[in-house]
């Protein structure tokens, strides 16, 4: 295994580690707007059902992508980490997209997370992956705007 291999693989299990931070953190953030709801009035970032949902969406995509980390770092390959590596960014991107949408569309200040899919694909691939991530994340983003106009 190359030392670029290398560090893609170790860059892989960061994404999944960081990723847990951020749910844990963005349902602790949440739950502690749906505690204060009743009596301060606090508008709530997400319902409860939303952040099962999200916490359920984490799981089912997380534990593949390590099982899968786990299995390269035995069996390294160069397929494998490839198809790792695109699986996660393809799951952030479509995971903003969902965000996106249910806090309101492109308006909301959720819309400047399409970033986050572009960070990973340049720390994870060369220069050309980026620009297509990022040629993604512009037609989303604009799908949603011309959704929202027509509508």
């Amino acid at each position: 295994m190359t030392e670029l291999e290398k560090f893609q693989l170790e860059s892989n299990g960061r994404l999944i580690v960081t990723r847990w931070l951020f749910l844990l953190l963005g349902i602790f953030i949440s739950g502690a707007f749906l505690l204060f709801d009743q009596e301060m009035k606090v508008s709530v970032l997400l319902p409860a059902g939303w952040l099962m949902i999200f916490f359920v969406g984490a799981i089912i995509i997380n534990i593949p992508i390590y099982l899968l980390v786990s299995s390269v770092q035995s069996n390294p390959g160069r397929f494998k980490l490839a198809v790792i590596s695109y699986t996660q960014i393809m799951a952030d991107l479509l995971g903003v997209t969902i965000l996106v949408y249910i806090l309101g569309g492109p308006g909301n200040i959720t819309s400047m997370f399409y970033f986050l899919p572009i960070i990973e694909a340049i720390v994870l691939f060369n220069v050309t992956v980026p620009i297509i991530i990022a040629l993604f994340s512009v037609f989303f983003l604009n799908g949603f705007i011309y959704l929202g106009y027509k509508n």
